[in-house]
């Protein structure tokens, strides 16, 4: 009986844990996206504070509020650093961000690994970011509107393949969406 067990227990790993290990993440709206957010916000980000491995707080600088309400030009943002989330780290710049409160007033991605997006540009009037080269989880994300993005042939990042045909976002046509 406990070798029948075992035996079952071993098939199952094999057959089930390797589709755990390269699972994708599915797909995301733009409406999920946006309404399961409390706050979006262009922010520059102040400091970083590593709690353990693979876990932090990024004290952010609000710089464009585009959605929520906030009393401070400076919240915290908890990361989890995983194979589907990423850390927000990189001080140069400005980053979008999708958030929402959690329970000790901290805020957190509203969407795993598709809240946080690093922004390029040499001043805020000619941001942009390019969702099928930045980062693969934010290619994922559907149904953008047309009226805050074109489609242009991109080289591919830190490979020698080509180009791909990827969504640029515009910072200063996602405002405007915002305030319409």
């Amino acid at each position: 009986m406990e070798g029948e067990v075992s035996t079952r227990l071993i098939i199952f790993l094999f057959l089930f844990y390797p589709a755990a290990l390269y699972a994708k993440i599915g797909p995301v709206t733009w409406e999920s996206l946006v309404d399961g957010s409390e706050i979006v916000a262009l922010v520059k980000i102040k400091n970083i504070e590593v709690v353990d491995d693979g876990h932090g707080t990024t004290k952010v600088l609000i710089v464009d509020l585009l959605k929520g309400s906030q009393s401070s030009n400076e919240i915290n943002v908890s990361w989890h650093l995983s194979t589907v989330s990423s850390a927000l780290y990189d001080i140069h710049g400005y980053h979008l961000l999708f958030l929402k409160k959690t329970e000790d007033g901290k805020y957190k991605q509203s969407v795993i690994g598709r809240s946080f997006w690093k922004l390029y540009g040499r001043n805020r009037e000619n941001l942009t970011i390019s969702l099928e080269t930045e980062d693969p989880r934010l290619s994922t994300i559907i149904e953008l509107p047309s009226e805050f993005y074109k489609i242009e042939s991109v080289p591919v990042r830190n490979c020698t393949i080509g180009y791909i045909d990827s969504r640029i976002v515009s910072y200063k046509k996602l405002k405007e969406y915002f305030n319409q």
